[in-house]
């Protein structure tokens, strides 16, 4: 298979790649953008998958032991004259890694127990969510990120994520092209950075951010930007 990336032809053989992350896999939620070619094996071929958004410690480390492996594979076919098989397989870790995780929930679940969800996905229109934002800082969540995806040639969904301790919960809005959604740095001051990155790479309308740095991401001229 051939390459784009000079980075890696000049690599010598035998080689192997581990895209970490679902951005690296397939873009993630940008993979619609106008901006976004999709994952990484669009430019270079991929040995191993690592999903996840971050992807966890535990599956990053089974990903490079496999593809150790296959890297072991990939030079004995060339001791034996062969050329390396630049895609020995793919390996998608979280889906293991979720039912170890889904099993520890159950035995720490007591008998009879009705268990509680890890996370919770709450449909709100947009007008309500400067309220459900502030309740949920009442009751002490952080905000965790703000994903926006295009679910359609003309709408949009955002889905704001809190954590507090192993749970999480989510609040998603619709969007039509066109449409505004307020701004929640009033409750949670970092949310500016998602909400810039929302309206760079998708055109949304976020109104009263509280931050203008004249079309840049950052203040660039002071030392501390938020200060």
């Amino acid at each position: 298979m051939s390459s784009s990336s000079p980075a890696y032809a000049q690599m010598p053989d035998p080689k192997v790649v581990v895209a970490v992350g679902i951005c690296a896999c397939d873009g993630g939620v940008f993979k619609d953008c106008y901006n976004i070619l999709g994952g990484v094996d669009k430019v270079i071929p991929v040995d191993v998958y690592v999903p996840g958004c971050a992807a966890r410690p535990e599956s990053i480390i089974d990903g490079v032991v496999k593809a150790l492996t296959i890297l072991d594979k990939k030079r004995e076919r060339m001791e034996q004259g062969l050329a390396p098989d630049e895609q020995a397989w793919t390996n998608r870790v979280p889906r293991k890694s979720r039912r170890i995780r889904m099993s520890e929930q159950e035995k720490n679940t007591k008998e009879g127990e009705e268990k509680e969800p890890l996370m919770d996905i709450k449909e709100i229109e947009k007008e309500t969510l400067l309220d459900e934002v502030t309740r949920i800082s009442f009751d002490n969540w952080r905000l965790i990120q703000i994903c926006a995806t295009k679910v359609g040639e003309e709408q949009y969904e955002i889905l704001y994520t809190f954590g507090k301790g192993y749970q999480w919960k989510n609040l998603r809005i619709h969007l039509k092209k066109g449409e505004a959604v307020s701004s929640i740095t009033s409750v949670y001051e970092i949310a500016y950075l998602y909400e810039n990155e929302i309206h760079d790479l998708y055109g949304i309308h976020i109104d009263m951010l509280n931050y203008d740095f004249g079309g840049k991401l950052f203040r660039t001229g002071v030392q501390y930007p938020f200060a």
